[in-house]
């Protein structure tokens, strides 16, 4: 994957100044600038005069701000400076992306992925990722030691972190930004929704980390192993079997031979060609579809339900990918 040049140039700079960590952010940006703490609006997190001048930089930050939030504008502002396409002024207000001006937007995206990388360095998470376990126990321990805010520790861990996890930020219980890590199968659950003990039987840790009113959830999946082959992969056979065991109405039985199909369609279309991931997602989505209640989970509770996988899974790798029309 080619990184953002923002990012490479965060890297050089941790190399040729020898930056050690947990950094004190607010120390290297005074070697660029003189910063003033300020009380601003809340809308402005800070601003940074006088680019690319040495001995005229400055960095105003807004005092009004948690110190989380100080710290990334600190990081941010610094990007501006080292980013050696960033001149002139900037002021950082929060404003959508949508209502920017293009350039404005783009240079704000660099300075902030410059934060992230001169803050969280992805060596540095690589190696916390393989020192303290839970992604749970890494934001514990870089929100504390570095006071960095864990939205933002969230944002580089599902950078570093690879397939396989979920996340979810609760508040009060209700879901407010969920996402995954790259190459996943689940999906997260959605925004507005309740989080209840056990979401995913998949599942093999759930790691928490409680922030003020708010709760940092992180589910990690194993891959599994597939069983032998069966003797017969007629999935379809296998399915009707368990519709007429379960459902009486002939049209229901239709209608729910066209949903299930479609819906262990969708979740082979997110795997890899590998057996194992293939039967892996499909057993993700079996907790989905048990969730649904009804007919569907009568359907998926039938002793049977989990041949019908296997078979689906092996005729799956069997049929190869579909062709694009």
């Amino acid at each position: 994957m080619i990184e953002p040049p923002e990012v490479v140039c965060a890297r050089h700079y941790i190399k040729k100044n020898k930056i050690s960590y947990p950094v004190d952010i607010f120390e290297v940006l005074s070697r660029h600038a003189q910063i003033f703490y300020k009380e601003t609006p809340l809308q402005i997190d800070g601003a940074c005069v006088d680019l690319k001048k040495a001995g005229r930089t400055k960095v105003v930050i807004n005092s009004r701000m948690s110190r989380s939030r100080m710290v990334f504008t600190a990081a941010h502002e610094l990007g501006h400076i080292i980013i050696p396409w960033h001149t002139g002024s900037y002021v950082d207000v929060k404003v959508d992306v949508a209502d920017a001006e293009m350039a404005y937007a783009v240079e704000e995206a660099e300075a902030n992925r410059f934060a992230s990388e001169i803050l969280m360095p992805s060596k540095w998470i690589d190696h916390l990722i393989d020192t303290h376990g839970s992604p749970a126990s890494i934001t514990k321990y870089i929100n504390e030691t570095c006071q960095i805010s864990p939205q933002a520790i969230t944002i580089k861990l599902q950078q570093c972190l690879p397939a396989g996890y979920i996340y979810a930020r609760t508040f009060n219980g209700e879901v407010v930004w969920s996402g995954k890590t790259r190459g996943t199968v689940p999906d997260p659950p959605r925004v507005g929704t309740k989080i209840f003990t056990k979401v995913f039987s998949g599942s093999v840790e759930v790691s928490k980390f409680p922030y003020s009113s708010e709760e940092y959830i992180w589910w990690k999946f194993k891959k599994t192993t597939t069983p032998a082959r069966p003797q017969e992969i007629d999935w379809r056979k296998t399915l009707d079997t368990i519709l007429r065991d379960t459902i009486p109405d002939a049209e229901e039985r239709s209608k729910l031979w066209s949903s299930i199909n479609g819906q262990i369609a969708s979740a082979r279309s997110k795997a890899t060609l590998d057996l194992d991931s293939i039967y892996t997602a499909l057993n993700l989505k079996k907790d989905s579809i048990v969730a649904c209640g009804g007919p569907y989970a009568l359907v998926s509770t039938h002793p049977d339900f989990d041949l019908f996988l296997l078979q689906r899974s092996y005729s799956f790798v069997e049929e190869g990918p579909r062709k694009k029309k």
